[in-house]
């Protein structure tokens, strides 16, 4: 569903084109079907607008009664530039004859199908859930031919899982160079604007801090204290990164080393 969203904005239109049927009937764009979603080239700051007839009728009886004061008028929507925004079939007026821009109002604004451009760790994210959601369809095939059981589509999700994580770890953001301030800054929202980027590929971890940002390790560990991380914030220790690892299952030779140390490490741990 689109979050409705709303400000005069200027959505790009397709290129304008003719087309010829077989019968050598020329169709100019006029009598065509003009699309109904486009780009936002450039959006006007928010301004009030009169409520129309449909959005009064969608008001409470008693708005306004009870406390003697006039009831709110729809806030405007927030549009910005490059946005793809859904308009209605006949709205909008060209800028320009035969311009790729059209300008039109607020209230034309159906809702926005996508809010700007995509981030790269967006586009990451996405391109590895389609190859996931692709996982299904060849597992239910294989296992309709016999050629595999039920646990076939969950063990390539847990392959492709663990080759995407050796990658961000062979491929990390690079370290931030802003410090943490005290007395400044508030950990939390330091981590998220500063480590974001490390934090949602998941490596970030308390050593690694440490090593690069001393005071923002130590106020982390000051409001951990009293507080719990949230489920956006995910800085492990070691030994949680450690069990993380382990848990790939699926190992490179070069990883073995490592994973026999953890492995004994862990039982010596447990035996004492």
């Amino acid at each position: 569903m689109a979050r409705k969203k709303d400000s005069s904005a200027s959505p790009r239109k397709p290129k304008a084109s003719t087309e010829k049927t077989h019968g050598g009937i020329i169709i100019p764009d006029s009598a065509k079907i003009k699309p109904s979603d486009g780009e936002t080239v450039k959006a006007s700051p928010k301004r009030w607008r009169k409520p129309t007839l449909p959005e009064l009728s969608k008001t409470k009886p008693d708005d306004g009664k009870a406390t003697g004061k006039p009831a709110k008028s729809p806030s405007p929507q927030d549009v910005r530039a490059g946005d793809r925004v859904l308009f209605g079939k006949w709205t909008g007026a060209e800028i320009k004859p035969d311009s790729a821009l059209l300008s039109m109002k607020d209230a034309d604004i159906l809702g926005v199908i996508g809010d700007g451009p995509m981030s790269v760790d967006d586009a990451e994210r996405q391109v590895r859930q389609k190859l996931s959601d692709a996982v299904a369809p060849l597992a239910r095939e294989l296992m309709s031919r016999r050629m595999a059981t039920d646990e076939f589509a969950a063990e390539l999700r847990q392959f492709a899982q663990a080759y995407f994580e050796r990658h961000d770890e062979a491929n990390p953001p690079p370290v931030p160079e802003q410090r943490f301030t005290p007395r400044k800054d508030q950990i939390l929202d330091f981590l998220k604007s500063v480590w974001g980027e490390w934090i949602g590929k998941r490596l970030l971890t308390k050593p690694l801090l440490k090593a690069h940002d001393d005071k923002a390790y130590d106020a982390l560990m000051n409001w951990q204290r009293a507080n719990r991380l949230p489920d956006d914030v995910h800085v492990p220790t070691q030994k949680e990164a450690n069990d993380r690892f382990l848990k790939r299952r699926y190992f490179t030779v070069d990883e073995c080393h490592r994973v026999v140390g953890l492995l004994t490490r862990r039982d010596k741990d447990g035996k004492q």
